[in-house]
């Protein structure tokens, strides 16, 4: 539908839902196959609580990643130093991610055990 758009948020965004009842201007949209919506909802929006820790550790050459998949692409030998620069390009994102992730389950935690309180 043309009122419809894509949403991006920041990582570690708390999203609260709550139903409401449907308006009459809501109950008036109908799909390609006549029905109505199902729910109306009320999003709130909560900024992070924690930012992981950003890598101390200076990042290789960003397009060497660009001409080892193009040398690839192309049948060739991608050069020993594109290789090297790249897989260390690879090390520090997966360790960064690592960092991430382990702070979202932090937080993920943090949230389940407060709502069993």
């Amino acid at each position: 539908k043309a009122e419809e758009h894509e949403i991006l948020l920041l990582p570690w965004t708390k999203i609260g839902i709550r139903e409401i009842p449907l308006s009459e201007e809501e109950k008036e949209i109908l799909d390609a196959e006549g029905n109505m919506p199902r729910v109306s909802c009320i999003c709130t929006l909560e900024a992070p609580r924690v930012f992981p820790e950003v890598s101390e550790e200076p990042l290789p050459d960003p397009s060497a990643g660009q001409r080892v998949y193009e040398a690839l692409n192309e049948g060739k030998e991608p050069s020993l130093a594109d290789r090297v620069s790249f897989l260390a390009f690879k090390m520090i994102l997966q360790k960064d991610l690592r960092i991430r992730y382990s702070h979202i389950c932090a937080i993920q935690k943090d949230a389940i055990q407060g709502e069993t309180r």
